[in-house]
């Protein structure tokens, strides 16, 4: 099963000044839920685009000392944005499996597996497309491959450059195949036989490791869940 310790690796690369990185601000205009639910999404493309995430809280309007005051820090050793290049999430066109401009396949260990029903679902088939089984997130087989066109988003455009600056969920089309409800390859066989949700147990390590209480925010729940005297987990 995945650990923190891969998160935390991701997060806190070697050389920060040499690590790709993402770009996320926080402040989306909606309420704290969705707020968070528009981090998760940020570290999920970062950790599917084998990025560092770079999270922008300054003035949240929830803390706005920023997300650190109230949560671990999502890096302890990378949260400067400064690189050699940067640039926006974009839109590239690829052709017969290859991008038109720079490569198609990315330069990544993690793959992920979906169904051709969540694929179209997430708007990952387009006219031409054929999805054929779980499918890796960098390349949907295209049938025939010399004849349809396809926009990809993101890496496959977007991979030579050092930092790139993510925008809300709400502007993706079509969505990274790695987003929910895909999981990573490698932990399928073992989550399908261990959980009834594999892409929820996927989504929670995210939420796990974002909202790790800063001391003072820990102290204040033990506090609470003895005044309230709660015995077991509490959802609700």
């Amino acid at each position: 099963m995945l650990k923190h310790s891969s998160l935390f690796s991701s997060q806190n690369p070697p050389d920060c000044s040499k690590a790709r990185k993402l770009v996320c601000n926080i402040n989306k205009g909606c309420g704290y839920g969705c707020q968070l639910h528009h981090v998760v999404y940020c570290f999920m493309i970062a950790y599917g685009t084998q990025r560092t995430l770079i999270l922008e809280s300054h003035n949240w309007r929830y803390a706005p000392g920023g997300w650190e005051t109230v949560f671990l820090p999502v890096s302890n050793t990378c949260t400067d944005r400064a690189g050699a290049s940067t640039g926006h999430w974009s839109v590239g066109l690829v052709r017969g499996g290859l991008a038109v401009h720079g490569g198609f396949l990315l330069p990544r260990k993690v793959t992920f597996v979906i169904s051709p029903a969540q694929a179209s679902a997430q708007g990952l088939c387009q006219a031409g497309l054929s999805l054929k089984g779980p499918i890796p997130d960098h390349q949907p087989p295209l049938t025939p491959p010399s004849r349809h066109l396809l926009l990809i988003q993101g890496e496959a455009h977007d991979k030579d450059v050092q930092v790139v600056e993510l925008p809300i969920v709400d502007s993706l089309h079509p969505r990274p195949s790695y987003l929910p409800l895909a999981i990573p390859e490698d932990l399928a066989p073992r989550l399908h036989r261990l959980h009834g949700d594999p892409s929820v147990w996927w989504v929670s390590q995210f939420v796990k490791y974002l909202v790790r209480p800063q001391t003072w925010l820990e102290k204040e729940i033990q506090q609470t869940t003895a005044k309230l005297g709660f015995k077991h987990p509490i959802i609700g």
